[in-house]
């Protein structure tokens, strides 16, 4: 059933993409690694979380991206389903628990352009619970953005495993994503 609705989700990805042009999935002039906001559609399939909390909680954790790095980084378009027909938007989904892998709080697959820039993500968040709802989404939010790998250090949020101590993005977090930005957008 998860991979029927995951391979569900992919199909209709490529299908809007194709049914609107190649444009969508591969712009024929550079995008902006860092400078041009990910276009994000949230949503909730859960019933422990409404949609409202859950756009809140994205919200929060695009204004600590943005504040700590100064750039524009991400813009929430609206709820998913809404298609914006200058590109096709990126998904935040807060789905139920056992969807996901076992082990894994969220995961984010992304889609490149001929230049290497994302212009399609697809986040799923499994874990909802408060101590690491923030966390997890600042983490699936860096690698919406590009960012491939994790850190070794426990302290960031870019550790591959959720630390319910760690809710807030360190300086070596921040440092990687400008250092990404810098060496991919000229």
């Amino acid at each position: 059933m998860r991979k029927i609705l995951k391979i569900t989700i992919l199909c209709i990805v490529l299908y809007f993409g194709i049914s609107f042009g190649s444009e969508l999935l591969f712009p024929s002039s550079p995008t902006s690694f860092c400078h041009k906001p990910l276009k994000l559609q949230v949503q909730s399939q859960r019933s422990d979380i409404t949609q409202a909390k859950f756009s809140t909680e994205v919200q929060k954790a695009i204004d600590e991206w943005e504040t700590r790095t100064n750039l524009d980084l991400f813009e929430i378009i609206g709820e998913r389903g809404y298609l914006d027909r200058s590109g096709l938007s990126s998904f935040i989904i807060a789905l139920p628990r056992d969807f996901g892998k076992v082990g894994m709080p969220g995961h984010t697959k992304t889609f490149r352009g001929y230049d290497g820039a994302v212009t399609v993500a697809y986040m799923e968040i499994y874990n909802i619970e408060p101590p690491t709802l923030h966390s997890i989404i600042l983490h699936e939010l860096a690698h919406s953005k590009g960012l491939i790998g994790h850190s070794d250090n426990q302290n960031d949020i870019m550790y591959p495993r959720v630390r319910y101590e760690i809710n807030n993005l360190s300086n070596a977090d921040i440092q990687w994503m400008l250092n990404y930005c810098e060496e991919n957008d000229d």
